[in-house]
């Protein structure tokens, strides 16, 4: 079995429903988890879960000793952009293990290792493209491919190079589409893209995502490890198992006695005590209107960016 390790840098204030995403990681005891962290608060993880405090200025360190350049790295959320030079990062964290990833927390974890078939992680280097969640190979070519930048195959695609994210303020999206992802497209690396995943879409107030657009949102539920959506098709009720469902950092209430519960339901926007999921509760929960969290969110997002130069600096590179 290819032993496997995900690693999260995380500073400023955990997810209030983080002690649920510790037990749904928990339960896939193959696979280990590294929180780099300096929350002093974190306590009562399992043994899979591997907590190593340390300072945002010591990451940022790593970070900055892997590159030849300056690196702008002064907020939290940058650190999406460094995602996939973790493995170099981390390296002397990773060194017993095939695969190495990147993940964040506002995830609850259904069976992994159900959809990382030996098929999958045998014939690829790299699974799932996305940064909430992105396995690589651990090998020193996998580990450096971020690097990669030949002229002659990102011309006229304003592909982001690492250069271009790792020097700029904002958010660059290099952890997946923006960049490292049509890297790999482009030079022919094999890498798994499969939707095994419950995206949420984060523009609708119910849970809506993937290839599930019906009348009614989904939802969801977590039963000793075993995440699943619920869902009207066609007039007919139906299931299906996910790998996992990432919440889009909205907010979630915790509507249940302890977050040590071995079953619960994942409704819009909270968790809530289990019952075997039926018709009513999908047209119950299932109902959309508008989102304003939203709104409000990206509002402030694009703000942020325009002041940090973002719409600047992406029409240079295309006029480039």
């Amino acid at each position: 079995m290819s032993k496997i390790a995900l690693i999260m840098p995380y500073f400023g204030c955990l997810p209030n429903y983080f002690d649920l995403w510790i037990l749904s990681a928990k339960y896939n005891k193959t696979i280990d988890w590294y929180i780099f962290t300096d929350i002093k608060e974190l306590k009562n993880y399992p043994e899979n879960v591997k907590v190593i405090f340390m300072t945002f200025d010591e990451v940022k360190k790593r970070c900055q000793d892997i590159c030849n350049f300056t690196v702008c790295l002064d907020e939290y959320y940058k650190l999406c952009d460094y995602k996939p030079a973790y493995g170099l990062v981390f390296a002397d964290y990773i060194t017993d293990y095939d695969f190495w990833g990147h993940c964040d927390p506002d995830i609850i974890w259904g069976d992994l290792r159900k959809f990382l078939t030996k098929e999958i992680l045998n014939e690829n280097d790299r699974i799932f493209t996305f940064g909430h969640l992105s396995l690589y190979r651990n090998n020193e070519r996998i580990n450096n491919l971020f690097k990669y930048s030949k002229k002659d195959i990102f011309n006229n695609k304003c592909i982001c190079t690492y250069e271009d994210a790792f020097t700029t303020p904002y958010s660059c999206h290099f952890d997946e589409w923006g960049g490292i992802s049509k890297y790999l497209e482009l030079i022919g690396m094999k890498q798994y893209d499969g939707r095994e995943f419950a995206d949420i879409d984060a523009t609708r107030f119910a849970f809506y995502y993937n290839e599930i657009n019906n009348k009614y949102g989904a939802v969801f539920s977590w039963n000793k490890g075993k995440l699943e959506a619920h869902f009207i098709c066609n007039g007919k009720f139906g299931s299906k198992e996910y790998a996992y469902i990432h919440l889009q950092k909205r907010s979630m209430d915790v509507c249940l006695k302890d977050m040590d519960e071995e079953s619960f339901l994942i409704v819009p926007n909270k968790f809530i005590k289990y019952s075997k999921p039926m018709k009513e509760d999908i047209e119950k929960y299932g109902k959309d209107k508008i989102y304003f969290e939203w709104y409000s969110k990206r509002g402030r997002m694009i703000l942020e960016n325009i002041k940090k130069g973002a719409i600047q600096r992406r029409l240079r590179k295309i006029l480039k």
